[in-house]
């Protein structure tokens, strides 16, 4: 099971022109620059893709259990670099 802080994540403007990414109960992410000053993101786009982690996650999971129940032979690229993806996400690899 991962550690992270469940989803549904959201993203959300702030005043400062920028977004954050928040839980229904916390904030999740922010930005911080060179000198450890917290800020948002600045990009809505990686603040939407960000968001959706959780959610994408799970689904490759999902998709990953329903491969295998296939006849498709083992080791394709596909599901590498799927095994791969979760495996980062879940801070298993660099």
């Amino acid at each position: 099971m991962s550690k992270h802080t469940p989803g549904p994540w959201m993203k959300a403007e702030t005043r400062t022109e920028g977004f954050v990414i928040t839980s229904l109960l916390e904030l999740i992410v922010h930005s911080v620059d060179e000198y450890g000053h917290y800020g948002p993101i600045k990009s809505s786009d990686n603040a939407s893709l960000i968001a959706a982690a959780p959610d994408l996650l799970e689904a490759l999971e999902k998709l990953l259990i329903v491969f295998t129940q296939t006849d498709a032979p083992d080791g394709l690229p596909e599901e590498l670099s799927a095994h791969a993806a979760i495996a980062k996400a879940k801070g298993l690899t660099p």
